[in-house]
């Protein structure tokens, strides 16, 4: 679900559609959006955004009449929830958290700190980003925290993968 303006919409993935009430949820229309899968929605004070499931992230500029890709193009991955502070687009995935902020136009992955990458929920508020993950609890990260800047083609140096003891699903480690 989402507000803008006077109007609610809700997300139906099952129907390929974006349905709208301007009566506070007694009537509901189908706004036929053309967008496929929408499973989750966010607006700011004048654009909506559908994610979508295994097709990435749509803006509507006009309350859902038309739908185009965020600026910067769409995350194409299968997008569960969509949240927004207005300055940037969160997109929940099966990979974790990607931001699109205006300032850069390019997603990027906001993912330090999880621990499951299957986001399920998201949701801005109070200067904040609370993420819900399958199986991986809530997790909480300043807005101040998240950055995408360009990526690097650096490669580390060198790596190495230890034995973790001790296991706690082996009794014969300690």
């Amino acid at each position: 679900f989402a507000g803008l303006g006077t109007s609610v919409f809700a997300a139906d993935r099952y129907d390929n559609d974006v349905y709208k009430s301007t009566d506070n949820g007694i009537t509901w229309s189908a706004l036929h959006s053309g967008i496929s899968s929408p499973y989750s929605l966010t607006a700011t004070a004048t654009n909506l955004y559908a994610g979508c499931y295994g097709y990435g992230v749509y803006v509507s500029t006009n309350s859902g009449t038309t739908w185009g890709t965020a600026a910067g193009g769409t995350y194409s991955g299968w997008v569960n929830a969509v949240a927004t502070d207005g300055s940037a687009i969160y997109a929940g995935t099966d990979g974790g958290v990607y931001c699109l902020p205006s300032s850069t136009g390019s997603w990027g992955p906001v993912n330090t700190g999880l621990t499951v990458l299957k986001v399920t929920s998201c949701l801005v508020t109070g200067g904040s980003l609370f993420v819900g993950t399958a199986g991986g609890g809530a997790s909480k990260r300043a807005l101040i925290e998240l950055s995408v800047g360009p990526s690097s083609n650096e490669v580390p140096a060198q790596f190495s993968l230890s034995q973790n003891y001790p296991n706690p699903f082996n009794p014969n480690t300690t």
